[in-house]
């Protein structure tokens, strides 16, 4: 599953990374996906998501508590960093099944 998405809000990074994330689950969700790999260029997503890192802003909590309630619709869903030279493109990347 590949998809572009364009926001109509200004963003900074990680926020646009979240939105990302959580559009491209509940699209995976929609399409009957009970797994879900996906990949991310950002340290800082892809750490918080799996545990690693706290998320100290109010914003990244309410995400990381959007994500922990999506998660557990998949009988799998794993999320890796990718580095960023090797995401040419920007993108952050879902695939599914």
């Amino acid at each position: 599953m590949e998809f572009a998405v364009k926001f109509e809000f200004n963003a900074l990074n990680n926020k646009a990374e979240y939105e990302a994330l959580v559009l491209g689950m509940r699209m995976a969700q929609d399409a009957g996906a009970s797994y879900l790999l996906s990949y991310s260029d950002s340290q800082l997503i892809v750490k918080q998501v799996n545990g690693e890192y706290d998320a100290k802003e109010e914003s990244m909590v309410q995400y990381l508590q959007q994500i922990e309630e999506l998660k557990i619709k998949f009988k799998s869903f794993q999320l890796h960093q990718i580095p960023r030279e090797e995401n040419i493109n920007g993108r952050l990347f879902i695939q599914a099944s």
